[in-house]
């Protein structure tokens, strides 16, 4: 069942992090269009928000059902790396401050390089520690 909720979190990361890059591919490879503008964009960015606490729901059943407890691995590491994207996210939502929006994105990119490192090398803290 975790392996389920495993590759579900990873389809869900493509999905929120959709907006951001299909605006990139869309000025690539469309430089003529707006992109951005296209109803596939606009509920994309609504969804962004929803599914981010979704992913953060099931980032946290998955990681319990894989482990069984509270443990430093690199699952722990990444999951709170979300719950720090997701509070900046829901921070900037609220204050519409650009610096949370900033930071907002770093912490998305940092979740997804440990995300990366989640999938290929789960057990990097064992290496390290």
């Amino acid at each position: 069942m975790y392996r389920l909720l495993g590759y579900i979190n990873i389809a869900l990361i493509v999905i929120i992090t959709s907006p951001w890059w299909l605006r990139y591919l869309g000025k690539w490879f469309f430089p003529d269009k707006k992109i951005m503008s296209s109803m596939l964009v606009k509920i994309l960015r609504v969804v962004h928000k929803i599914l981010g606490v979704v992913f953060l729901g099931i980032t946290v059943i998955h990681g319990y059902l894989a482990l069984g407890a509270l443990r430093l691995h690199t699952g722990t590491v990444t999951g709170t790396m979300l719950l720090i994207t997701v509070s900046l996210g829901a921070l900037f939502y609220w204050t519409k401050k650009r610096a949370l929006f900033k930071w907002h994105k770093i912490a998305a990119l940092i979740t997804a390089l440990l995300v990366i490192l989640h999938v290929f090398v789960p057990s990097a803290l064992y290496y390290i520690f």
